[in-house]
């Protein structure tokens, strides 16, 4: 409460402990993001001296206004690539590990450390193309760009929307699936937070059933309206019905990820730069993460903030495209129904 730092360290570990080609993940809770400045591990070859990597967790729990993870243990993968390096700590030889905490506010806060293990990293990076809402545009301009490098995304729709003005129909929602290998996944139109438990679970269920009647495969993946999300009432309803939710925090995801229910994205607006979408493939390439990225309106002159602009979405695929079919591969392509 005092705005110092309390620590705790692990070091001088002997043998040393070989990272190399391994994710860390970890189990974490905190209990207020407002009055923490800091909540931050470190890993280090060194003894935390001049060579170490950190991670700031507090990014992990990025407050969206509808997602409540506080005081939730949260297992996170980390990739390598997120991290803020210092100096050369050498990966295959950590002695040392710390945890940092920094209130703000005066507030007196708490941090956990559940565990830490090590997970063997993929070959390659992972890319998924991924659609919210059910605009027509992504049978219009997203499958047919995508279709041009094999490419197969995951389009989350909303029932109610399907069929009317603006949105893609059941007809094409079956040729993008059984014409271009597209998962046809859920989505919903209600943010679940603000619903009851009972209208919640009515509506998780209305949302996958159209799935399951009209014959799409992707029945049991979902997008969380609004990243609507909460540990308590929501999470045991979405991890009844689906096998994977995914979330609207932005922060570099691993394959496998933590944890199936809250998968973290790229969510790509008009607001995004060109040059800043394709480092971040890049980046996401060369730390082997999976990068989920997210469109809804793919338009040639964005009418809304989600919008993504017609070139700006080509772009991405081209990006993609080329560490997907470069002579040393760095990624490769996957709709949610093939993971």
């Amino acid at each position: 409460g005092n705005g110092s730092a309390t620590v705790a360290k692990k070091t001088s570990i002997t043998p040393t402990i070989d990272m190399t080609g391994k994710y860390l993940k970890i189990w974490i809770r905190a209990d207020s993001l407002t009055n923490t400045n800091q909540f931050r591990l470190y890993v280090s070859s060194d003894n935390i001296t001049a060579d170490y990597i950190l991670w700031d967790l507090k990014n992990i729990f990025k407050p969206e206004t509808t997602i409540s993870i506080e005081n939730t243990w949260i297992p996170v993968t980390l990739s390598w690539g997120n991290g803020t390096i210092t100096g050369s700590p050498n990966r295959a030889a950590i002695n040392s590990m710390q945890l940092r905490l920094v209130d703000q506010n005066s507030a007196i806060i708490n941090g956990w450390l559940g565990g830490i293990s090590l997970v063997d990293e993929p070959i390659l990076g992972t890319a998924s193309f991924t659609f919210d809402d059910g605009y027509d545009s992504v049978y219009t301009q997203a499958m047919n760009y995508l279709s041009q490098y094999g490419f197969a995304g995951t389009a989350h729709v909303i029932k109610e929307r399907v069929n009317t003005s603006g949105f893609v129909t059941d007809a094409q929602l079956k040729d993008m699936q059984t014409v271009s290998g597209w998962t046809i996944a859920a989505h919903g139109e209600n943010d679940l937070t603000g619903l009851s438990t009972t209208t919640a679970e009515a509506d998780l269920l209305q949302q996958k059933n159209y799935l399951i009647k009209n014959g799409f495969n992707g029945a049991d993946y979902y997008a969380y309206p609004n990243g609507g999300y909460n540990e308590s009432t929501i999470a045991p309803l979405v991890k009844k019905y689906f096998r994977t939710a995914r979330t609207i925090i932005e922060y570099p995801e691993t394959f496998p990820a933590a944890d199936p229910h809250k998968l973290r994205v790229f969510n790509i607006t008009d607001a995004d730069a060109t040059t800043t979408i394709q480092n971040r493939i890049v980046e996401a390439a060369n730390n082997k993460e999976w990068l989920i990225l997210v469109f809804h309106n793919i338009q040639n002159v964005p009418t809304s903030a989600n919008s993504t602009q017609t070139l700006k979405f080509r772009a991405a695929v081209d990006a993609v495209s080329q560490l997907v079919s470069s002579s040393t591969p760095k990624l490769r392509v996957k709709s949610m129904n093939d993971m």
